[in-house]
């Protein structure tokens, strides 16, 4: 009790309390005077181009209730909630940084061994290889330069000159060859760097096709493990400089990469945490949400349900969701601390596992970098007593490494702090799915309608429902984007309404009778349950004659 009045008598934790009173005040301030002309701006689509963006994607969601006054009243509610929770911030931010910084330096200063490095390169490599991206890129760039969407900070003149086929082809057998000669650890800086820089185009050309892939963590480690120790064992260059290819020796050098992981992993899952909090509230838990979430995107996978419907259990699928919101919320924090961070990586772990058997949702770029939480010495040790293995604890590294580590560790930090904070779905760097609005029974979604001379409908189809569609766009997620990218753009682009037209009518029997091809906006019912799928017609947003 005298520890936690002693805290509160403190002089920083007075200064503390200050800094968030001021805070509060000009927030409030700003929300009268700044934050309702921009809301109301944006809205109406007069504002920045991001915000514009961001407001016409939330609408989608429910076009009908979210309506000017809708934000003007739910405006001071995330302001209350921002303001919770940088108080939530600051505190915890202060629990690090008292006692002359001490647990924020022991966390970034702790020793780990070159083996525990060595096995996050190969893991990571492994990976990349087995996505097969260049695989992707050659399908997407098939779909040419009218299916391509600019993520935030990019350029159609840059995109259409890196989705030309040949260039493609040539970065796809690069970045392939980097990656392996980097998982074998042959030449590995030249290597990594090499599979950096193609990755770069490699990874990044299939988010210029109308949606965000969220595996940028992979690409942040490709550049990461460029500049640390990480082929000193585990490696053909361990074995042609005669050295122990399993280096249980622990240092800071070895050290700070890994902690930089752990860190990126803990920023990837605090921003989706905290825009759940600031856009729905407690109510993104206790309340249906969840359920129609489940049931939004099982309509991607044409009938396929879990065999556990845990939708019909509201204590269950409510219960998980606010476990979500905590283990967002609170794992950057428990990093930290030795006990919860064990904690929270299982929880984490488990939560994975969760999403991809109610969700079919892998996020398995993710979930293979928790072996940065396995201690691979004890591990090592036990297997070195039954066999061979020849193990290591002689080497000395430079302090060289350690900075190379930390500015890339800083530059990388800094880039997630920005994406999440400001909500940019962008490449190199990105907000992960956030799942952050109250999620509704429909979704926004387009019916393609021919009819012949005479008017009579020949065929009807909804793309999103069409395995004809999904293949050419290599799954029904990222089709999905495309078609709310047209729903979004006003007018709708022509182009890319032209290319789904394009795909419906090369896949029809109707094609020498068909006159006119009408495209209309519907909601599209998501109630596995039920069987009508079309909820409603809005309206038709293109029609054309078929000559």
């Amino acid at each position: 009790m005298s520890k936690g009045f002693n805290l509160i008598k403190s002089k920083p934790f007075f200064l503390l309390l200050i800094i968030a009173c001021f805070f509060i005040f000009l927030l409030k301030l700003t929300e009268i005077y700044l934050f309702y002309p921009i809301l109301e701006n944006a809205f109406h689509g007069q504002s920045f181009d991001y915000l514009n963006d961001l407001i016409s994607h939330h609408r989608l969601k429910s076009p009908s209730t979210r309506n000017l006054e809708f934000y003007i009243t739910e405006l001071p509610k995330y302001i209350n909630r921002i303001i919770f929770l940088s108080i939530y911030i600051l505190i915890s931010t202060y629990i690090l940084f008292r006692n002359n910084s001490k647990i924020f330096k022991h966390f970034f200063l702790a020793k780990e061994s070159g083996l525990k490095l060595a096995i996050l390169r190969i893991i990571v490599l492994s990976f990349i290889l087995v996505s097969n991206f260049p695989l992707s890129v050659n399908t997407l760039v098939k779909l040419t330069e009218t299916a391509t969407v600019p993520p935030f900070g990019w350029s159609n003149e840059i995109i259409d000159f890196l989705i030309q086929p040949d260039l493609a082809y040539v970065l796809g057998f690069l970045f392939t060859f980097f990656c392996i000669g980097a998982l074998l650890g042959f030449f590995s800086k030249f290597m990594l760097w090499g599979a950096t820089i193609t990755g770069f185009f490699v990874m990044g050309i299939p988010q210029f096709f109308g949606k965000i892939d969220h595996y940028h963590i992979l690409w942040h480690l490709l550049l990461l493990l460029s500049v640390s120790p990480a082929g000193n064992c585990l490696s053909i260059d361990s074995w042609r400089k005669n050295q122990s290819q399993v280096n249980l020796q622990k240092t800071i050098e070895y050290g700070l990469p890994i902690r930089v992981v752990m860190i990126l992993i803990g920023l990837v899952y605090f921003f989706p945490g905290f825009w759940k909090y600031i856009f729905s509230g407690l109510e993104w838990a206790f309340s249906e949400n969840l359920a129609l979430k489940m049931h939004s995107k099982w309509i991607d996978y044409n009938g396929w349900l879990p065999s556990f419907r845990i939708d019909r259990y509201p204590f269950l699928y409510q219960s998980a969701a606010f476990a979500t919101l905590i283990i967002e919320l609170g794992f950057i924090f428990a990093l930290f601390f030795k006990k919860t961070r064990y904690i929270f990586a299982l929880s984490a772990l488990m939560f994975h596992l969760s999403v991809f058997y109610f969700m079919k949702i892998n996020f398995f770029s993710l979930v293979i970098l928790y072996t940065v939480f396995i201690d691979w010495n004890r591990v090592f040790s036990f297997i070195s007593k039954y066999t061979n293995v020849r193990l290591s604890n002689n080497e000395s590294l430079s302090i060289q490494a350690y900075s190379k580590s930390k500015l890339i560790g800083i530059l990388l930090i800094t880039g997630n702090l920005l994406a999440g904070s400001l909500l940019i779905n962008s490449w190199p760097f990105a907000v992960y799915p956030t799942f952050a609005s109250i999620e509704t029974s429909t979704i926004p979604s387009i019916l393609i309608r021919a009819e012949n001379n005479d008017e009579e409908i020949l065929i009807e189809e909804i793309p999103l429902l069409s395995n004809n569609f999904s293949d050419k766009f290599e799954n029904s997620t990222r089709l999905r984007s495309f078609i709310e990218n047209i729903l979004k753009s006003n007018p709708p682009n022509e182009e890319n309404i032209n290319k789904l037209i394009s795909i419906f009518l090369n896949s029809s029997n109707f094609q020498e009778s068909i006159h006119k091809v009408t495209i209309y906006e519907i909601r599209l019912n998501t109630n596995p349950d039920s069987e009508v799928k079309v909820q409603n017609i809005s309206r038709a947003i293109f029609e054309t004659e078929v000559h």
